[in-house]
């Protein structure tokens, strides 16, 4: 089985697309829920500047919400507070193989009619629910990365 299949297979995805790297697989994302310019994400300012650089590569504005100190991950009750009429997505960010709140930004989320886009890359496989969901399942879009080859999970979001 190809590594794309085996890798959506493993994080409970309907798709998976092989990447240069997580920056391209995070654009691919943007690109692929079709932001742009005049559009804003909501993400966290503690990660790689990849982050924020693909927001920008995009031509939307990078709008930073504070991380939950206790985590180091996106802090949901600074999310809500970020969103404007401007607002196109929430781009959590998984650090350290630990899992940014997924329930409480998903919750969010589908209260705004928002995507979210996962960077993975640091905790591919690990768990972000008590219903037992892994980082880089079935979202809007993730990115999630083997090193040597990053990887892009692909779904349709749930709400």
């Amino acid at each position: 089985m190809p590594l794309e299949q085996e890798v959506a297979r493993y994080c409970g995805s309907s798709h998976a697309v092989g990447c240069a790297s997580g920056t391209d697989a995070l654009l691919l994302a943007l690109h692929g829920l079709e932001i742009g310019p005049g559009d804003e994400v909501i993400l966290p300012p503690f990660t790689f500047f990849a982050c924020a650089g693909s927001v920008c590569r995009a031509g939307a504005r990078p709008v930073f919400a504070d991380i939950d100190p206790a985590t180091f991950n996106l802090d949901p009750a600074r999310v809500e507070a970020k969103i404007t009429d401007r607002t196109r997505a929430i781009m959590a960010v998984h650090l350290y193989g630990q899992c940014a709140d997924m329930e409480a930004l998903g919750d969010i989320a589908g209260r705004h009619g928002l995507p979210i886009i996962e960077d993975a890359a640091q905790a591919i496989g690990a768990g972000v629910s008590t219903a037992g969901e892994q980082a880089a399942s079935e979202r809007s879009a993730v990115s999630a990365s083997t090193r040597a080859r990053t990887l892009a999970p692909m779904a349709t979001p749930a709400w």
